[in-house]
């Protein structure tokens, strides 16, 4: 089993200095402003910095890096505590020639910068047990985990009965073992185990009252999340889409003549992956299972130079289209490297389906739900407003299911967004008075409060947000302008400062301090903002 994700040990920042391509402190520029790694013995920090045009600091910020994530084979990626979240660095250790880049997802001078929030399903797939905070989605205590690596229980489930039917001095045969077994699974449970971080497709809906920490192996997946997918994710320049391989596989033709039962174990061994000098005769006898030795009609002298690999002509390594530095297999098993990147699906890109014929087993009420929500979740990742149709297909499903928290905290995003403030407060202010979607309601609420100048309530949906999260740089901006529209300008600064603290790329906090300083007298204060102000706006014309 791979360590997935564990506390950083002393040796480890060595580790990746010396996988690191870099001689000196790893630096990762962007165009005004730039990161550094150090470690000072006892901690690993990651470094955000803004220099002038004659190389003085204008501002820097240093985050200590708390957990290390990843087995190193494609990346590590590093997360820290801040509050009851786990927020992830901007920057990974590619395992791919030893380069220190930005994480999946950011571009230079990103705004998000150390902000970008860890949710459940990421803990779910690369921890064993974790320290949650309550029945709140996201939110953790400290330390976070319980079991950092995957372990046993991720794939057998629970194993105290195990234990103690074998501690109990008699014999248990393997059909009586409380420990699931997976070889033991019909093939729908079986693969259910896999699927539960190894299929993420278009959009992963969790059924009404279900958290991702609801499933057990021996359950099967959809029990617990409802699937949509819009074709193979590959895209025109043959590049793939990351963590897309269930879908890929199961549009192959090995998959639909096997009538349906190859499956992720058919071919890997979930305890070990082969070493690099065994890859390629591995994979092929696990193809050999199937097929004959003569099925191949490639030149002989091609098969040699590629080691007599199947997998490097019928599952090649495509660059990730979502992953800088790392390359995923193409699990359509293709007759030819030729054969076209697009056109395998018969959906267009933006056609949902429920993967697996799932809808032929939900109730009109579930599939519409997982759709329409799924649909949301499939634009929002696309960056993409949806349209008036939308809201008013959830709406209807709402009326069905007037107590579903997820309904409610998505219909008021989606009025927020088209500036239909009282509909969404009505969606929130529901949305609110549930442990699931209570956070998601609060961030809104806080912002539709404020525009309508009801400052108090304005003011307690961002002291509740803090209490979770005190280093919310926008939030506390946010409670410095309401405490100023309250007369309360002392403690206004204090917010201010405190927004500034977290996140100093803020320039219109800055002028807000500047305007605020002068107000109160404190001259010393005023000049030095400004002169701040200045050379951040020298930098960034």
């Amino acid at each position: 089993m791979y360590v997935s994700t564990r506390p950083i040990r002393a040796a480890e920042f060595a580790e990746l200095q010396a996988a690191s391509s870099r001689q000196d402190l790893p630096r990762i520029n962007g165009k005004q402003r730039f990161f550094e790694v150090a470690y000072d013995g006892q901690t690993m920090t990651h470094r955000e910095k803004m220099t002038d045009t004659a190389g003085a600091t204008i501002f820097e910020q240093s985050v200590p890096m708390d957990y290390v994530v990843g087995s190193g084979r494609r990346a590590k990626a590093f997360i820290y505590h801040r509050g009851s979240k786990l927020l992830m660095s901007p920057l990974n250790l590619y395992s791919n020639g030893g380069v220190w880049d930005v994480a999946p997802g950011y571009a230079d001078d990103d705004p998000r910068r150390f902000d970008r929030r860890v949710n459940d399903e990421c803990v779910m797939c690369h921890t064993g047990r974790v320290s949650r905070l309550g029945h709140a989605p996201d939110l953790f205590q400290k330390p976070a985990f319980h079991e950092a690596a995957i372990g046993c229980e991720t794939c057998h489930g629970a194993g105290e009965k195990h234990i103690a039917a074998h501690h109990s001095g008699q014999s248990v045969s393997s059909e009586l073992d409380p420990i699931v077994s997976p070889a033991r699974l019909d093939y729908e449970h079986r693969e259910s185990i896999c699927q539960q971080c190894h299929l993420q497709a278009a959009a992963r809906v969790l059924r009404a009252g279900k958290s991702p920490f609801d499933f057990r192996p021996g359950d099967l997946f959809e029990e617990t999340w409802t699937v949509l997918d819009a074709g193979a994710g590959i895209d025109a320049d043959g590049q793939t889409r990351a963590v897309n391989h269930v879908p890929q596989m199961q549009s192959s033709r090995c998959f639909k003549e096997s009538d349906h039962k190859l499956g992720c174990t058919s071919c890997h061994d979930p305890h070990r992956v082969p070493q690099v000098a065994e890859r390629a005769s591995y994979y092929r006898a696990r193809c050999l299972k199937c097929h004959e030795t003569n099925s191949c009609v490639a030149d002989q002298a091609d098969r040699q130079a590629k080691e007599d690999s199947c997998i490097a002509c019928h599952m090649p390594a495509r660059e990730s289209n979502n992953v800088s530095h790392v390359s995923q297999t193409d699990h359509r098993i293709i007759r030819r490297q030729s054969s076209p990147a697009v056109g395998e699906s018969q959906e267009p890109p933006d056609q949902l389906t429920f993967f697996g014929g799932a809808d032929q087993r939900l109730s009109r009420l579930e599939r519409d739900r997982a759709m329409g929500l799924g649909a949301w979740i499939h634009l929002s990742k696309k960056s993409r407003r949806p349209d008036r149709s939308l809201a008013k297909f959830l709406d209807d499903v709402l009326k069905q299911s007037p107590e579903d928290s997820s309904l409610l905290a998505v219909l008021g995003s989606m009025a927020q967004e088209g500036r239909r403030s009282d509909l969404a407060i009505n969606y929130y202010e529901r949305a609110r008075r549930y442990p699931a979607t209570a956070e998601m309601a609060l961030n809104g609420l806080a912002t539709l409060y404020y525009d309508a100048r009801r400052w108090d309530e304005a003011l307690d949906c961002t002291d509740r947000l803090l209490v979770l999260d005190p280093g919310h740089a926008r939030m506390s901006a946010l409670k410095a302008e309401i405490l100023l529209a309250l007369g309360r300008r002392e403690e206004a600064v204090t917010a201010a400062e405190n927004a500034l603290k977290f996140d100093p790329t803020l320039s219109d906090v800055r002028r807000g301090l500047v305007r605020l300083y002068g107000e109160l007298g404190k001259l010393d204060q005023q000049r030095e903002q400004q002169e701040l102000l200045q050379r951040i706006q020298s930098v960034s014309r």
